[in-house]
């Protein structure tokens, strides 16, 4: 049995209630959208998006970071530092209550990947109702944890609340240097929220999925030293946790463990 953990920051722009779950630019709810950036599209992006994050944003990236196998850490594992994927463009799919309340939304599609320069491997879930149709059952989230002694032993991020002023100290300095006013007001908006108790309001918390992946899945092994045999014919499974949540820049940090049966 493999046993790979893997951890990292995601990327995701979606509306919050009370706006509407298709909203491009926020309203009503926390995230706003300003002058120059995409719209929202509640995509979930494991690694670097297309286009440039706020200033000050962490870097998006979530790799294979440890590997067990038959029990036994592998210290320089194949897999080890590669790229894990959610593919097909996946969202968080709650639909303001109609799905799924707010922290237990099923991710729709779930793809998942692992990269390296030698190993390519994609698994999905079975093609079921409860997997690929309205409400996704098997796709919503277990539970909804408030932990801030994980989250911040996970991110390395042990005052939430410093965090978060120490960023807009960083901004309101760029502010001084600034000539651009409609940068200087971007700026300055940031900064008000930042120092807001919405900005730490959901870092503590964090959302739970356990997935079985056992549908349609490509492997590809061009890497020699990979002693295990990895085929579809056994039963994948993926415990994913997604909190740390940062609403100024849209981040969150994602960890949990894919499982292979060999």
């Amino acid at each position: 049995m493999i046993i790979a953990k893997f951890c990292g920051w995601f990327h995701s722009r979606l509306a919050t209630d009370p706006d509407p779950s298709d909203e491009k630019r926020g309203i009503s709810g926390m995230i706003k959208v300003y002058p120059g950036e995409p719209d929202l599209d509640r995509l979930i992006r494991f690694q670097a998006p297309p286009f440039d994050l706020r200033s000050y944003a962490p870097k998006v990236g979530v790799t294979i970071t440890r590997v067990f196998v038959d029990s036994k850490e592998m210290s320089n594992h194949p897999l080890t530092g590669g790229a894990v994927n959610l593919l097909g463009s996946p969202m968080f799919k709650g639909e303001n209550g109609i799905v799924a309340e707010d922290g237990l939304e099923p991710i729709v599609p779930f793809i998942f990947e692992i990269k390296t320069p030698k190993i390519h491997l994609i698994r999905t879930v079975e093609d079921s109702p409860a997997f690929v149709m309205h409400p996704y059952k098997k796709l919503q989230a277990g539970a909804i944890v408030d932990n801030y002694g994980a989250m911040a032993e996970s991110t390395k991020i042990y005052d939430a609340r410093n965090y978060f002023l120490q960023r807009a100290q960083q901004i309101e300095h760029d502010i001084k240097a600034e000539k651009d006013e409609l940068k200087k007001e971007i700026g300055a908006r940031r900064v008000k929220f930042l120092k807001s108790r919405g900005a730490t309001q959901f870092f503590s918390a964090y959302m739970a999925w356990s997935i079985p992946l056992e549908g349609k899945g490509e492997v590809t092994i061009k890497e020699p030293s990979l002693k295990e045999t990895i085929t579809l014919k056994h039963r994948w499974s993926v415990n994913l946790q997604l909190g740390g949540w940062d609403p100024d820049v849209m981040c969150g940090f994602a960890e949990g463990y894919l499982v292979i049966s060999t």
